[in-house]
């Protein structure tokens, strides 16, 4: 069953915890009469204290304790220690999103400045072509460079005539 264990944002338990700020006992939950697979998934992991992993109005998991080594029951103390810990498990997880979201957003503004600066020298090679035959080399190692195409075609439409293309081939 280890494998299945989930909580989606719809099941009952995630909104239990999502709506709370604070620790929850797991028997109240299971004396609700939640779904099966939610029911289940409590009992085997012995639960008996849950509490949310949540960072103002996201909620990022819970945690779930089972019974103490020496058989005791939790006290008011343990129960605002893991309610912290949860808070700050949160907390965490949204910097370490925002951190993520940093810098995917940074590397693709790397890329487009790459491209960018790509399209720039590219303008300025052929900026200082004088032929015709000069041009066709340059198009064709930028295409093979910068594209990494293997085969390619111009048609160009023939300066003398202007109505026939003529056809290069790579």
């Amino acid at each position: 069953m280890q494998d299945h264990w989930s909580f989606l944002s719809g099941d009952e338990v995630y909104q239990r915890l999502w709506e709370t700020d604070t620790v929850m006992y797991a028997g109240d939950l299971l004396q609700r009469k939640l779904p099966e697979k939610e029911s289940k998934i409590l009992v085997e992991m012995e639960s008996e204290i849950l509490a949310p992993i949540r960072h103002k109005e996201k909620c990022y998991g819970m945690i779930s304790l089972g019974r103490l080594i020496n058989d005791e029951e939790y006290i008011v103390d343990d129960l605002e220690f893991v309610k912290i810990v949860g808070e700050i498990a949160g907390s965490v997880f949204e910097r370490v999103s925002e951190l993520e979201e940093k810098t995917e957003e940074t590397s693709h503004l790397k890329e487009v400045i790459e491209i960018n600066e790509s399209v720039l020298k590219t303008a300025r090679d052929f900026a200082s072509v004088r032929k015709l035959d000069e041009a066709y080399d340059l198009l064709s190692e930028n295409l093979k460079k910068k594209l990494g195409v293997k085969q390619f075609s111009f048609l160009i439409l023939d300066s003398e005539k202007q109505s026939d293309y003529v056809v290069f081939v790579s």
